[in-house]
């Protein structure tokens, strides 16, 4: 009697864990659907009031804390949908960003950031900051990133001090919540997959991207190249051309009228060489820029591919957990048709609790198939499309912009090596008058 008074209250205690267990699912999802009317008619609201944005990062500031201990700060400053807007933020401000918006958009592109340096050189603080500038314009472009809570309201425009442990107390969504905002933001009504399709689609879009790396690494091998070679060159023509100048400064036989004219044709000569040079240096520092973006960019949705693909296979452990409980179910049957006492007494109670796990396994992995096959098909359809057009017609655009760099080189060099020719003709001529007056007055 007293065993049966235990085991009904633990069907009774089961029962109402089962209701709590279901009111909380319940109140999960009206939390949602309230989460993405909010969403929607935020988003609504900002399309009639939309203005377009104007986003820079600026002005690396350093601040000293102690003679080892110093970091930069950058201002940020523009203006959207909400208004206008200026902060100053920390690199490690922007890393503690982009973590969070990976958290909150897995398997989505998330736009790449600069490698972190110590103590980085004049050089490298510049390359940082166009770099960190095409991170927040890249961003702008997609209004999902960029009115998130992460970017919009706490990157821009909270005034808390510890950003990073604000960025990090933000709790990552579910995948039933990162679903359902996606089809929100790309306004998704139907969901039909073929897995098989899908999947040869995905394993085309990563061909497409390992060949885009090597394209990158050849380009950068070749802009690299024409960097250093420019470098040798200019040494070697400055060097030419400061000899060529100490000559003409040094020649007493040449009267003064024909050594300002020399010397005026040498310094026009260096002088289009340095505006070529600079020219040429900044044409380089751009096109380098770019390729290390698309390299960046490329490893970025590379990253957002294996991120989906690392959440998925965690599906291995609810199905290693299925596992476990239907053979404890097998053997709780077992037990129940072979053990009077325990049919009794223990089977109802525990068959309950195993088919509650079992369930809850089940409902976990069509969770995480349901996630694979939907950010697949978002990737395919939606997202990576337009990206890969761009990119053709970006890669087309840098080889152009190489090959002309190349040409102009090539033209300028002709005009140059012409002009220090005329220079050392003159100069020639100079020394044959000077040799035929020398030997006519032995002579004579």
């Amino acid at each position: 009697m007293q065993q049966d008074q235990i085991d009904w209250q633990q069907n009774l205690n089961q029962q109402q864990i089962n209701q709590q267990e279901q009111e909380k699912q319940q109140n999960d999802t009206n939390l949602l659907n309230q989460q993405q009317q909010l969403i929607s008619n935020e988003v609504s609201q900002l399309n009639k009031n939309q203005k377009s944005i104007v986003i820079e990062v600026s002005n690396p500031i350093e601040i000293k804390k102690s003679k080892l201990k110093h970091y930069l700060v950058y201002t940020i400053k523009g203006i959207d949908a909400w208004g206008e807007f200026q902060t100053q933020r920390r690199y490690k401000e922007f890393y503690a960003l982009r973590l969070s918006l990976i958290q909150f958009w897995t398997g989505f592109y998330i736009p790449s950031l600069p490698d972190k340096i110590v103590n980085p050189n004049k050089d490298q603080q510049n390359e940082r900051l166009r770099l960190l500038n095409h991170f927040v314009q890249r961003i702008s472009q997609l209004e999902y990133l960029y009115y998130s809570v992460q970017f919009a309201k706490i990157f821009l425009r909270s005034n808390e001090k510890k950003i990073c442990k604000i960025l990090k107390g933000l709790t990552p969504p579910s995948l039933l919540y990162q679903i359902q905002t996606s089809k929100q933001v790309f306004k998704i009504t139907q969901e039909q997959y073929n897995q098989q399709m899908l999947n040869n689609q995905l394993q085309n879009i990563q061909m497409f991207l390992q060949s885009s790396r090597i394209i990158l690494n050849k380009l950068s091998d070749q802009t690299q190249s024409i960097i250093n070679n420019n470098k040798k060159l200019k040494k070697q023509i400055q060097t030419q051309l400061e000899q060529s100048e100490k000559l003409i400064l040094q020649d007493k036989q040449e009267n003064e009228e024909e050594r300002n004219t020399l010397y005026e044709i040498d310094l026009q000569i260096k002088s289009n060489l340095n505006n070529f040079i600079i020219n040429r240096d900044m044409f380089l520092e751009q096109i380098h820029d770019l390729i290390k973006i698309e390299q960046n960019d490329i490893e970025a949705y590379l990253e957002g591919i294996y991120l989906r693909e690392k959440i998925v296979s965690q599906q291995n452990i609810e199905k290693i957990k299925l596992k476990y409980w239907q053979f404890e179910k097998k053997e709780n049957d077992y037990l129940y048709l072979n053990d009077p006492i325990r049919r009794k007494y223990n089977y109802e109670s525990n068959n309950n609790e195993i088919e509650n796990h079992i369930k809850q396994c089940k409902k976990e992995i069509n969770v995480f198939n349901h996630f694979n096959l939907f950010m697949i098909s978002l990737t395919v359809t939606y997202v990576f499309e337009q990206f890969k057009k761009d990119k053709n017609q970006f890669y087309q655009r840098i080889i152009k912009q190489i090959a002309k760099l190349q040409l102009e080189n090539l033209s300028f060099m002709q005009q140059l090596w012409g002009k220090i020719g005329n220079l050392a003709q003159i100069q020639r001529q100079k020394n044959e008058e000077l040799d035929i007056s020398i030997y006519q007055k032995f002579n004579i």
